[in-house]
């Protein structure tokens, strides 16, 4: 399963610096490590594009 989160119309995106906060480690270790899956950052200037993959059998578990 595929989930494409995209943000536009707001101000322009720059790929953060540091380590990120509490809420980017909680998605991270989630998707990676509970759920098997991967997750990618697209710091597009007009907005970040997020795309989770995961296998389905994983979210009946």
């Amino acid at each position: 399963m595929t989930v494409v989160w995209t943000e536009r119309g707001g101000s322009k995106v720059r790929k953060p610096t540091g380590p990120g906060g509490y809420g980017s480690m909680l998605v991270e270790r989630s998707v990676t490590g509970h759920l098997r899956g991967s997750i990618d950052y697209d710091w597009a200037e007009e907005g970040v594009v997020v795309t989770l993959k995961v296998k389905p059998e994983r979210l009946g578990a």
